[in-house]
């Protein structure tokens, strides 16, 4: 048997957790010297303190592992508790390192006020599209990207998807989005399953008298940046925004090569005295 300290080094346990154990009766030592109070553990016990530490890595109270531990649970089921906890954790990281690329890119905006910047946006009319679309609202941007993967991954080989975003605002939760993949005018196929989501089914889209675009080229993250332009050319030129934004997909490199991504940003606009008439009249 191995004293607590040669089993703290065996199991990198501290003693301080062994001993803690021992008290709530979660590890008890194989062994208590009655005169010394030596306490001896044996290696068999590895395969407790293993089950307590994955248990606790899935952030389960102690009180929790120790009811878990009572019914002995197969190490079976414990490796499929901790595969879903491990998918949870790496959503975790890639969430948080979207959301440190977007703070990069919020300082770089920062950095480059008083810059001036280099964009192109051009105005064209966006004809009415018939399209396989479907609409939902999305609790995070996180899962509006999840959504856009699994349409992606449906229609990929069929041709360009299109996001509209709906709503009067910006918004980074409850997202009303929806996601088109133009088809031709003599389609007449069936509908487009997305796994857990529903179905795309065929609608047309109306047309837009006219619209401002901007192409973006990389990082999603950085899609930032040219909304902020296409936002400085709209005032610039005497437009108003007059619709929901479109996001094109030209092309779409996800994690394998990001910088790869082709993105068009379109916003339908009026002049803005053509829109003080519009008002007048109504």
């Amino acid at each position: 048997m191995f004293k607590i300290g040669e089993f703290s080094k065996i199991c990198q346990v501290s003693i301080k957790a062994l001993r803690h154990w021992a008290e709530i009766d979660l590890l008890t030592p194989s062994y208590t010297d009655s005169e010394t109070g030596y306490r001896f553990y044996e290696i068999d016990q590895l395969r407790t303190v293993n089950r307590i530490l994955a248990l606790r890595g899935m952030g389960l109270s102690l009180t929790q592992v120790a009811l878990l531990l009572q019914e002995n649970l197969p190490a079976h089921e414990i490796r499929g508790m901790l595969r879903l906890k491990q998918a949870e954790l790496q959503q975790q990281i890639e969430e948080g390192q979207q959301t440190l690329q977007i703070v990069e890119a919020r300082l770089k905006l920062i950095e480059d006020e008083g810059i001036s910047p280099k964009y192109e946006v051009s105005l064209k009319p966006i004809p009415p599209l018939r399209v396989l679309s479907i609409r939902e609202i999305t609790p995070t941007i996180f899962e509006m990207l999840e959504l856009l993967r699994q349409a992606h991954s449906v229609t990929k080989n069929d041709g360009t998807l299109l996001a509209i975003l709906h709503g009067d605002s910006y918004a980074h939760e409850m997202i009303d989005v929806e996601l088109c993949l133009p088809v031709s005018t003599e389609y007449s196929g069936e509908s487009k399953a997305i796994k857990g989501r529903g179905e795309m089914t065929l609608t047309t889209l109306p047309g837009v008298d006219m619209a401002a675009s901007i192409v973006h080229r990389g990082r999603w993250v950085t899609l930032l940046e040219d909304y902020a332009n296409i936002g400085r050319w709209i005032q610039a030129n005497g437009y108003t925004i007059v619709g929901p934004e479109r996001e094109v997909f030209h092309r779409i490199g996800w994690e394998t090569n990001p910088d790869s991504n082709i993105l068009e940003i379109q916003f339908p606009v009026t002049k803005l005295a053509q829109r003080k008439n519009l008002v007048r009249l109504v």
